[in-house]
């Protein structure tokens, strides 16, 4: 079963959490050669899987198939997230 967080959080503070874990988790591959499962990006953004269908509907993240499966690519994941202005 799939564990879900409620917590309030920016938009930016979300893109900035995001952008750091998908540097610590993928540090030793390039970004370009990556792909995510929707299952892997929900976990690693910590957020449902509508969230993730939302933004891939709504051309926020780009998605990718292959056979029946989804994929995403975690550079530009990383390139959709919103630098933060301090």
């Amino acid at each position: 079963m799939l564990k879900s967080n409620v917590f309030e959080t920016t938009q930016d503070q979300l893109v900035a959490r995001v952008v750091n874990e998908l540097k610590n988790e993928y540090k030793q591959a390039p970004f370009s050669d990556i792909y995510l499962t929707k299952r892997q990006l929900t976990e690693l953004l910590t957020v449902c899987l509508s969230s993730v269908n939302n933004w891939t509907r709504d051309g926020v993240i780009q998605a990718y198939q292959l056979g029946g499966k989804i994929y995403y690519k975690a550079s530009e994941i990383e390139c959709a997230m919103i630098k933060l202005e301090k």
